[in-house]
């Protein structure tokens, strides 16, 4: 159900490139695609999202975009060089 995606023997291509070669908001993208779909069939359909300090703020918000309309429950970690903080995306931050 993930558009473009094919695999050939053990490699995963996106429209024909292969998974290695895709930029990292790409390879990201697909991750979670992944994930949301496996977490769909769960009875607590949860998961994580680790290295989201790749993603430049654009990308950063289409992803919100895109979880929050999946329904699943997503916890998102971003490095920083600031003090731990623990933040909950807000209407505001995702619309």
């Amino acid at each position: 159900p993930i558009s473009g995606l094919s695999v050939k023997g053990k490699d995963i291509y996106i429209d024909e490139v292969p998974f290695d070669q895709l930029n990292t908001a790409r390879q990201i993208k697909l991750a979670v695609q992944l994930a949301v779909l496996r977490a769909k069939g769960q009875r607590l359909p949860v998961l994580f999202v680790d290295g989201a300090e790749r993603l430049d703020e654009q990308a950063f918000g289409l992803l919100l975009q895109e979880l929050k309309a999946t329904g699943v429950q997503a916890f998102i970690s971003r490095v920083t060089t600031g003090d731990l903080a623990v933040e909950r995306a807000t209407e505001d931050a995702v619309a």
